[in-house]
């Protein structure tokens, strides 16, 4: 099973808008050697960044781009969302004074980006991420009271 918060307003709201987090879950096995692929990546990036100490994104994005497209297999997107998902492990790691042990990645996550990594349809109760249309199997049941805004990362 794999999670995925989503962002959405309610339509009853007094406010004009009022933004909320709806946790589904999604489940597909499509995905699983995806997410592998991309925590093997994101593990690359970080060893990376502890070797040459640095966080910029235009050196990452130079050094680590077409590494992790090629030896990978990310998608263009998905490659770019890798390293920045590794730059903010890392920035949080390095600059907490305590610091304690190097980061190890253990819950298999995906940085994804709204539209263009994936699309929530409420109508159908289904979901795109990545071309891959998978079905959304647990949902709040109060999931009528909300319409899609797509404006929140998708963690799986």
């Amino acid at each position: 099973m794999l999670q995925a918060p989503e962002r959405a307003v309610r339509e009853d709201s007094s406010i004009e808008e009022e933004i909320v987090t709806v946790k589904m879950k999604i489940s597909s096995s499509a995905l699983e050697p995806l997410a592998e692929k991309y925590i093997r990546a994101k593990r690359f990036v970080l060893q990376w960044l502890y070797e040459h100490k640095t966080t910029s994104l235009k050196e990452v994005h130079k050094a680590l781009y077409e590494v992790l497209r090629e030896k990978f297999g990310l998608k263009s997107k998905l490659a770019q969302d890798c390293y920045r998902d590794a730059i903010a492990v890392y920035k949080s790691w390095s600059k907490n004074p305590k610091k304690g042990r190097f980061p190890i990645l253990r819950n298999v996550s995906l940085w994804l980006t709204p539209k263009a990594s994936y699309t929530v349809d409420f109508n159908t109760v289904t979901a795109k991420i990545l071309g891959e249309e998978v079905k959304i199997v647990g949902y709040p049941h109060n999931l009528s009271q909300y319409k899609a805004l797509h404006a929140s990362p998708l963690t799986i």
